[in-house]
């Protein structure tokens, strides 16, 4: 994939340093909001790399985000819900809910 204004066929390293570095800035301020502002702050910053690039090569270099972050999701998945993924941390959610309302009662 390419970086900046280069081509698709340009194999640019992958800086990973810098990646984790801005996502590491970036996470808390998308924390602190809502999923439907998350997902247009996170569309609106795809939409400015996009346009970054000729217009012939948006949709190749918008499956390959895709594919990467389908890649990424599984291990992901697991940082932010623990070895249990999400559902193992859903279902403790609502047991605990469950268990909560059980205590009121």
């Amino acid at each position: 994939m390419s970086v900046g204004r280069g081509t698709i066929e340009e194999e640019d390293e992958l800086d990973t340093e810098t990646s984790f570095m801005i996502v590491d800035q970036v996470k808390p301020i998308l924390a602190g909001t809502g999923n439907a502002a998350q997902g247009a702050a996170l569309c609106t910053l795809v939409g400015l790399y996009l346009a970054g690039h000729h217009p012939s090569l948006r949709f190749e270099l918008m499956a390959e985000m895709a594919s990467c972050m389908l890649d990424m999701c599984e291990t992901l998945e697991i940082e932010l819900y623990g070895e249990g993924g999400y559902e193992d941390a859903a279902r403790k959610r609502a047991a605990a809910e469950e268990e909560k309302r059980a205590g009121k009662s």
